[in-house]
């Protein structure tokens, strides 16, 4: 195995290993304002749910 293709990951901390965040929003449908959830790729890991880890050197 070459010392390249070795790679560590973990679990996402911002999304929880989800691959994707919620994010409240206020919306306003037939004059009322209501709130709602739209779900959006995490900006830390894309959409997998993991982190790459890059230890010190």
């Amino acid at each position: 195995m070459d010392d390249n293709d070795f790679e560590l990951n973990a679990l996402c901390g911002s999304c929880e290993g989800e691959g994707h965040v919620s994010v409240s929003k206020v919306a306003v449908i037939a004059g009322v304002p209501q709130s709602m959830v739209i779900s959006r790729p995490c900006q830390w890991c894309g959409d997998n749910g993991r982190r790459r880890l890059r230890p010190p050197v």
